[in-house]
């Protein structure tokens, strides 16, 4: 399978984020590093909604959705034991104990960045 290419058999990667911009420029280095994408979304009722629908194999949550943290979506994640990454411009203070230990991307954030924090998250889960 080539970087740029996608097939049935790619991880499907959730992305969470409400900025527009970031939410399409995630996407698209999501799927340039051979990842199918779900949504992107830009709520926590959205995304959950998502994972009703088609459980991913991983996820990229943005922390922060404006006037709501995503966090009911990643203990949904966790629950399933479905990897994820945060992605933030706060330190990791302000996420709940339960998820300091999760892969943890400041913004703004590369390609490569990203791709290797996806990695890492995916990872850990398979060693737990």
């Amino acid at each position: 399978m080539s970087a740029l290419s996608t097939t049935a058999d790619s991880p499907s990667i959730l992305v969470v984020e409400d900025h527009v911009m970031i939410a399409l420029d995630v996407e698209m280095m999501l799927k340039s590093g051979g990842y199918r994408v779900i949504g992107p979304v830009a709520s926590v009722a959205a995304a959950l909604k998502k994972i009703d629908e088609q459980m991913p194999d991983a996820a990229v949550l943005d922390a922060n959705l404006g006037a709501e943290m995503v966090f009911a979506v990643a203990d949904t994640l966790a629950a399933a034991r479905v990897p994820f990454l945060l992605l933030t411009g706060h330190t990791s203070d302000v996420l709940p104990a339960e998820h300091r230990q999760r892969p943890i991307l400041n913004k703004p954030f590369q390609k490569r960045d990203l791709l290797a924090a996806l990695g890492q998250a995916m990872t850990l889960s398979q060693a737990a």
